[in-house]
């Protein structure tokens, strides 16, 4: 034999060695991250959370006898004339929310504008009527099957958040005809239609829920700045608006998020396994890694029970923190990154509401005592029960009278009073210099 065959024949053989090996030990790392998973998932049912999709489609329900408001909102969006899609170009340069106009309440609105939103509500006509009977019923179940794993299709979320933007522009509209009351219940109504996702389980959910509220505060930016008259009209939107906590909207969405997981990590390997042409090491090290992720939802559950100023600095964004996993790992740590952003985005909008919260206490103490208060204490106890406490500061909200009006303001995520600058357009949302502000022009 000669000594190149031999050389052949002695490779073939360590090969044959090697690799039975080699397949074993990978093969008993993908069984032990299998076993810790199913341990996980018996520690999360010990307590009481959920950890599989049929238990998630059965925690969403509707009180016994109530009406489901689901079914009218349902029957707005199929009222939809049109998407924001199908928008011709001139409506997008002559709309604001849905186009691209901006205007500030303290603006006038130019006369063209104002006619394209005119014919923008009246081509919505029904879907308003059915917008705002849908607001009557405060209890929603949208009609979606959570036995699809990852494929479940949420049609509804991106026509509630047009809804809003239907809504906003009506309530813009009302203030430019000085309708105090028709401003103030297109308000409602997008309250209303952004609640209707309290329940819903999943993050996703609850972030467009969140998105639907940003459209929608603003609207009251509107009409504190346009009407002095307000009064205690603006009470039960008061109460509304400082009762919101979402705190227990965040610990939901994780947990929502544990149950797709147990039930789908198998998928989201085979489909990392897919995109990637992995081998079996690989797809074993991301069985692996979503034991991690699992981990790091489940230390989430629990730190979201001890209040915002232990969750933040938990949720560090993954890019700012040591390099301490393989490339293999990334797939999950963008997910990881996308619960930090949430955690921070659910605390950005309890705060926006809580400041317009105390902006409707500032306009009825202004209605009430013929000017605006000197400071917020003066509110308290006639106007507000307590100021609120902003989370990024640890103290009580600020408050600064400017000409025109006034504002309320956090010092937002940074920390440091910027004396109520705003964020602005294309201003990192984690890490950039702003406050985050409510602004009344008069």
């Amino acid at each position: 034999m000669s000594t190149r065959n031999k050389l052949i024949l002695g490779i073939c053989l360590l090969v044959n060695l090697i690799y039975p090996s080699f397949a074993l030990v990978i093969f008993s790392k993908h069984l032990w991250a299998q076993h810790q998973l199913e341990q996980r998932t018996e520690m999360l049912r010990a307590e009481d959370l959920l950890v599989s999709l049929e238990e998630l489609d059965a925690s969403y329900t509707l009180p016994a006898g109530e009406v489901n408001a689901a079914d009218y909102y349902q029957k707005a969006f199929d009222s939809f004339p049109r998407q924001y899609e199908e928008l011709t170009e001139e409506e997008k340069r002559l709309l604001p929310i849905e186009g691209y106009f901006e205007v500030e309440p303290c603006e006038s609105l130019p006369e063209e504008n104002r006619i394209a939103i005119e014919n923008y509500l009246e081509v919505h006509k029904e879907t308003l009527t059915w917008l705002h009977e849908a607001a009557v019923y405060p209890h929603a179940r949208y009609p979606i099957a959570f036995n699809d794993a990852m494929d479940i299709p949420l049609p509804h979320l991106k026509k509630l958040r047009h809804a809003c933007c239907v809504l906003s522009l009506e309530s813009i509209s009302a203030c430019t005809q000085n309708a105090l009351n028709t401003a103030l219940n297109a308000f409602v109504t997008s309250v209303a239609a952004a609640e209707s996702l309290k329940n819903e389980p999943g993050l996703i959910s609850q972030l467009v829920r969140n998105v639907a509220l940003a459209i929608t505060i603003p609207q009251l930016e509107w009409i504190l700045s346009t009407f002095e008259d307000c009064g205690e009209s603006l009470v039960p939107v008061q109460r509304y608006l400082l009762a919101l906590d979402f705190h227990p909207a965040l610990r939901k969405a994780i947990t929502d998020e544990l149950s797709f997981l147990t039930t789908t990590h198998d998928y989201a390997i085979a489909e990392v396994h897919e995109r990637f042409v992995a081998d079996w090491a690989i797809k074993a090290g991301m069985n692996h890694s979503a034991y991690q992720f699992f981990g790091f939802l489940h230390e989430l559950v629990q730190k979201s029970d001890v209040g915002w100023q232990e969750t933040l600095p938990f949720t560090t964004p993954y890019t700012n923190r040591p390099e301490e996993t393989e490339d293999k790992l990334d797939y999950y740590y963008g997910w990881y990154n996308h619960f930090a952003r949430a955690t921070h985005f659910f605390l950005s909008r309890e705060t926006e509401c809580h400041l317009a919260g105390v902006a409707c206490a500032v306009a009825r103490y202004r209605q009430a005592q013929g000017g605006l208060p000197d400071t917020l204490e003066a509110l308290v106890p006639t106007y507000i029960d307590e100021i609120p406490i902003d989370p990024w500061s640890n103290a009580p909200v600020l408050y600064e009278q400017c000409e025109p009006g006034y504002i309320i303001y956090s010092v937002g995520p940074d920390g440091v009073d910027q004396g109520g600058k705003g964020r602005e357009d294309g201003e990192p949302f984690l890490t950039g210099a702003y406050d985050i502000v409510f602004n009344v022009c008069q």
